[in-house]
């Protein structure tokens, strides 16, 4: 499978890419309401070797919304979003009573061709999205919790927000829809953290940095992030955003979970 291709992150020797916010583009939307810093594309199977804007099996990325409007259609696309920092959004799905997502609250799993109208609460927030066409696969986009093992495995059973069961004004966190084990697995920290993995040295994550391993059954065990080391070195700057309101660690675990293309 791919690694990231907003920018071309060779695999460090312990496995991992380590793709940093700070370093990938901002792209602005078509409509001016915000950017978009991709993290990771995996190309859809068929498609390699074609341009950045060819069609892609997962895609990771950070966003930047500055103004109300509706997100963007993606029929055939499973989403999963959460709210980094700021005060959140109020999202208008169809069929649903308006629902408001804070940071800190689990992440919300939506059919990408809802496009949901999205009002900000209070300013502008960072956002965190994980989408995946259905044919060639599935996702699950958890938090994290400092000191709190995960396997790729148990991560791929994690907790969702699913909009079908939730209120208004009160996200639902329910049992995400059960998948194979992983093919690849990630974590994400929108502050500093270390990722401890066994028989691996800890890393060092600045915030704002997505660790990904291409091949989650060459470490299939369990992950753990932990408070960071005053000491590790320099911390990476993240791009200038709104400021965080949630005193819960902005911190992700991602699988995603290949499946055979459709004939």
């Amino acid at each position: 499978m791919s690694g990231p291709r907003a920018r071309d992150v060779p695999a460090r020797e312990d496995g991992l890419r380590l793709v940093h916010l700070h370093d990938v583009p901002a792209q602005a939307w078509k409509n001016g309401g915000g950017v978009t810093r991709e993290l990771l594309r995996v190309v859809a199977p068929g498609a390699e070797g074609a341009t950045a804007d060819a069609a892609w099996a997962l895609r990771i990325s950070v966003a930047d919304i500055a103004t109300d409007g509706p997100f963007s259609a993606f029929p055939g696309i499973d989403r999963h979003f959460a709210v980094l920092s700021g005060a959140g959004v109020r999202l208008h799905l169809p069929g649903q009573a308006p629902l408001d997502c804070r940071a800190g609250d689990p992440p919300l799993a939506f059919d990408g061709a809802d496009a949901p109208g999205c009002a900000l609460l209070d300013g502008a927030t960072r956002d965190l999205n994980v989408m995946v066409d259905r044919r060639f696969g599935r996702a699950t986009l958890a938090r994290a919790h400092a000191g709190a093992p995960a396997t790729a495995a148990t991560t791929a059973t994690g907790t969702a927000t699913v909009t079908a069961t939730a209120t208004a004004g009160a996200p639902a966190s329910v049992p995400a829809p059960a998948q194979a084990t992983p093919r690849a697995r990630g974590a994400y920290v929108g502050t500093p953290a270390r990722l401890a993995r066994a028989g691996h040295p800890d890393v060092a994550l600045s915030a704002g940095t997505l660790a990904w391993l291409d091949d989650a059954r060459e470490d299939d065990g369990p992950w753990t992030l932990l408070a960071a080391d005053p000491d590790a070195g320099e911390a990476r700057p993240l791009p200038p955003g709104p400021t965080a309101t949630s005193a819960i660690a902005p911190w992700f675990w991602i699988t995603y979970s290949a499946s055979p293309p459709p004939r």
